[in-house]
């Protein structure tokens, strides 16, 4: 039985194959300069999802940029994988709490930069009179990984 898992595909990113145990994977990696995005497909039956959380900074208690300055700012988190991709994975990045001064405009940009097969940077920006006290953020990370019994050449 075929089922129809083009709607399936679109919302959620994951379809289904008929072989067992495999599965064909489509994500989207954004062209951030015009809002676009690039469809990458991987055809696997190893795909690697990792995981993780981070506390950015915390400037508050300490008297730090994003606390006490003004104008652009940034902040920048290494992250390793726990396990090596095959090629650069997509890496989606949200925050997972903010804690900001209310007296002043609230803006705020966060992204994964520096994508490679072992890790990427979580950058947080912010600019103007914005005082931000603290960060944490999550991500994930979707890709291509190894067998175990993969020769490396």
């Amino acid at each position: 039985m075929k089922r129809d898992t083009s709607e399936f595909r679109h919302n959620c990113g994951i379809c289904l194959s008929g072989r067992a145990g495999a599965a064909r994977v489509y994500w989207t990696e954004g062209a951030r300069s015009d809002w676009g995005s690039v469809m990458r497909k991987i055809d696997s039956s190893v795909l690697g999802i990792d995981q993780g959380n981070a506390l950015l900074f915390s400037d508050f208690d300490v008297g730090g940029e994003m606390w006490t300055g003004d104008g652009p700012r940034c902040k920048r988190v290494p992250v390793n994988f726990s396990e090596k991709y095959r090629s650069k994975p997509a890496v989606q990045v949200q925050i997972d709490m903010w804690d900001m001064d209310v007296r002043y405009n609230q803006r705020a940009e966060i992204k994964a930069e520096n994508i490679s097969r072992d890790g990427f940077e979580i950058v947080f920006k912010t600019w103007g009179d914005t005082k931000v006290a603290r960060v944490a953020a999550s991500w994930t990370a979707m890709g291509q990984i190894g067998y175990e019994d993969d020769w490396e050449v």
